[in-house]
């Protein structure tokens, strides 16, 4: 398993990234479920800028055009996801996130029309704690440096 630090630093993001996860309106990261589905296929670590680019690929396009979404997903992200693994991973988010509390999408999978995904903010603020400490651990290191 990989150190939360590992985990923040493996989650580059950029001014791009930033607008990306604005302009999306409205923890066991690789847990799969009872889905009977090869789990070498899904065994990416998925982070959770990932995880993030995933839910508001979903927003946009809803959750039964997974072809649409695995190609977001790849394009704003260093994953190979699959329309499967997408479809996956999302399921285990809803349910994550649904078992902590922060209730689901309002809707049933299988709706080409998402209604408000209720977690995206509580995702959003997990990503935004993460690249505050990673901030917090390069000042801290620099800071070491210089007194060197």
């Amino acid at each position: 398993m990989m150190k939360e630090d590992e985990a923040v630093t493996s989650n580059a993001m950029n001014d791009d990234d930033a607008t990306n996860i604005y302009s999306c309106s409205g923890s066991d990261n690789n847990r799969i479920g009872d889905d009977n589905y090869n789990h070498d296929k899904i065994s990416q670590v998925w982070g959770t800028w990932e995880e993030l680019v995933l839910t508001c690929a979903v927003k946009r396009h809803g959750d039964t055009d997974w072809d649409s979404v695995a190609k977001e997903v790849g394009s704003r992200s260093s994953l190979n996801a699959s329309a499967p693994n997408c479809r996956l991973k999302y399921k285990d988010l809803k349910r994550r996130f649904q078992d902590s509390g922060g209730g689901g999408d309002g809707e049933g999978e299988g709706n080409s029309e998402v209604g408000e995904i209720t977690w995206l903010e509580e995702l959003r603020s997990l990503r935004v704690a993460e690249l505050r400490r990673e901030v917090q651990r390069c000042d801290e290191s620099i800071l070491y440096g210089e007194s060197l």
